[in-house]
């Protein structure tokens, strides 16, 4: 008797199943995290649908199939809010971090020397060169960097960001090098 109960079941699951997975690819596809979250709302959602399924039973066809969208998109979207929480949570603890950094005298004293060390990589750059990082780093500059391919741009980005490192004592990767420009 078992097997003829569960039966029914997996018959309705995979009945609404299309619910489940039409609201997953929507709340995904903007995400950068595109098939983990992908995958992380077809779980809460077939969760949401067992629940639901057993929840809202007495219904007929129709307030059931609503009652059951609704359920689901409920779930996948208190999921949604809760990643959005953490990632909040993450980025003000991120900005606390940044902050204590900016006040230490030890940081700001190496941001300056390594501004310093920057500055003199800056006067040994070309003319050329100068634009183009500055065009890089400012993209609302329009002038005779534009005018060269991109291709020659990036060689040109590339060779100024070698020369520029030789400069620093310590060794920053392109990322590093960009946030300390930025600031």
């Amino acid at each position: 008797m078992a097997v003829s109960k569960s039966k029914p079941e997996i018959e309705e699951i995979e009945k609404y199943r299309y619910i489940v997975s039409r609201f997953a690819r929507k709340y995904s596809i903007r995400s950068s995290h595109r098939e983990e979250l992908l995958e992380e709302l077809h779980s809460i959602g077939l969760l949401a649908l067992l629940e639901a399924l057993e929840r809202y039973k007495d219904l007929s066809e129709l307030h059931r199939a609503r009652a059951l969208s609704l359920r689901i998109r409920g779930e996948m979207l208190d999921h949604l809010s809760l990643l959005q929480k953490h990632r909040n949570r993450r980025e003000s603890m991120t900005l606390e971090i940044q902050g204590s950094r900016s006040e230490n005298p030890e940081y700001r004293q190496i941001l300056s020397d390594v501004r310093a060390k920057l500055e003199v990589g800056f006067h040994e750059l070309n003319e050329r060169e100068y634009l183009i990082l500055k065009h890089f780093l400012s993209t609302d500059v329009e002038d005779e960097a534009t005018k060269i391919s991109p291709s020659t741009r990036t060689k040109i980005k590339q060779r100024v960001f070698k020369r520029l490192r030789k400069h620093l004592s310590v060794h920053y990767n392109r990322t590093e090098l960009l946030a300390l420009l930025a600031e």
